[in-house]
């Protein structure tokens, strides 16, 4: 997974989110209503999904987006088990790519992430439910009927429920511990939240 710090230290309008699908593109609007650039008026991100987390499909919607907005920040927000599993090679073509940022992937899915979102004693519950899922990715039918168990009334493309400005500091907080798994998209939030770039909307 990416480690680099990747810091917004300018500001041209909309950070440009090339992510997977629906759930990242909900959770994005979610947050929209939590964050601004340094009181800066207008959405701080623009969700533009690919509907797959394929290197080459990602890639292809990352040159598209970079053409139409070349004055943009674009940064790439995917899901770890293709890579991890490296199926169809994404991993490999992934380490010899150029020309595209690094990846900010989810450790090891968006369900994961969202989990963070919740008190450490559910964490921990997920993390025993899910076995070796983060040593060996489940795929989505199994990884979400274990998922259910905990969040019931979860469907795909939607969040488990809104995320409201206590649960989102729930995530950082959860991130910043380091007693669970990292996610390169929570911690970009938080690196550049705590470098004052990002900050809560008090309006």
């Amino acid at each position: 997974m990416c480690k680099k710090t990747m810091l917004c230290d300018k500001y041209t309008g909309p950070i440009i989110v090339i992510c997977e699908g629906d759930s990242e593109k909900a959770y994005i609007q979610n947050i929209n209503r939590i964050l601004n650039y340094k009181k800066s008026y207008g959405a701080l991100f623009k969700p533009i999904t690919v509907n797959t987390g394929y290197f080459y499909e990602v890639k292809k919607k990352f040159r598209s987006e970079y053409k139409n907005n070349p004055k943009s920040s674009i940064i790439i927000w995917v899901d770890f088990d293709l890579y991890k599993r490296n199926d169809k090679d994404c991993l490999e073509i992934y380490k010899k790519k150029q020309g595209i940022p690094d990846f900010l992937f989810s450790c090891i899915n968006f369900e994961d992430f969202l989990i963070l979102h919740e008190k450490e004693n559910t964490v921990s519950k997920w993390i025993k439910l899910s076995g070796d899922h983060f040593k060996e990715p489940m795929h989505s039918d199994e990884y979400l009927s274990r998922f259910k168990l905990i969040k019931p009334n979860y469907k795909k493309g939607e969040l488990a429920q809104p995320i409201d400005k206590s649960r989102f500091e729930m995530m950082l907080n959860n991130l910043e511990s380091g007693k669970f798994y990292s996610n390169d998209f929570g911690k970009f939030l938080l690196d550049n939240i705590k470098h004052g770039y990002f900050e809560f909307n008090d309006r």
